[in-house]
């Protein structure tokens, strides 16, 4: 009966861990797949009118390590939290995280102050002073897998991101309503 238990838990272990394999696989081909650029981060980051998010797994522990689970994911109906993946634009010294309302169709925006210099900085988000750490971990010129943490969450505070450039319409730009104009009983 024992050797049955054991081999149930290995086989159980094995399963977890190949879904975390597959985890890593998947943001290192990414990663590997990306060419050079001559910029630097930030300078790839404030080059984009935009870049959208297109693929989000979150980690327990910085680098993708620890448990991971795969959080955002459009071209495999892969959706989970209330407003999902976001957008990210870098203007005028800030940061700005663009996301959809959960509840309506209004896209919104946090504001964060961006200090930091190579491929680490810090956001403070200007509405509440949430402290995140953002880090690059690979780009080129036409996209990136950005690492971030954010200390408000608890289960899985990292993310790493594969985001692309993107140029949204006009009307999306007209839209977008800071986060702080939003009625409260409407915010997130």
């Amino acid at each position: 009966m024992k050797k049955v238990l054991f081999m149930m838990l290995a086989v159980v272990m094995f399963a977890g861990c190949s879904k975390e394999d597959e985890n890593q696989n998947q943001l290192e081909n990414i990663i590997q797949s990306m060419g050079q650029s001559q910029l630097s981060a930030m300078d790839i980051m404030k080059s984009a009118e935009c870049w959208q998010v297109k693929i989000i797994y979150q980690y327990t522990e910085a680098g993708g390590k620890g448990d991971s689970k795969l959080y955002y994911d459009p071209e495999n109906m892969k959706l989970e939290g209330g407003s999902r993946g976001a957008n990210y634009r870098v203007a005028d010294g800030n940061f700005y995280e663009l996301r959809s309302h959960p509840l309506n169709s209004y896209p919104y925006y946090y504001t964060y102050a961006l200090s930091g210099a190579g491929n680490s900085f810090s956001l403070v988000r200007k509405h509440d002073s949430l402290v995140k750490t953002m880090n690059i971990v690979a780009y080129d010129d036409k996209s990136m897998v950005i690492e971030f943490y954010n200390p408000a969450i608890k289960e899985y505070p990292y993310s790493r991101e594969y985001v692309v450039r993107w140029s949204p319409s006009d009307e999306y730009w007209d839209m977008l309503t800071a986060y702080e104009d939003l009625p409260e009983d409407e915010r997130p």
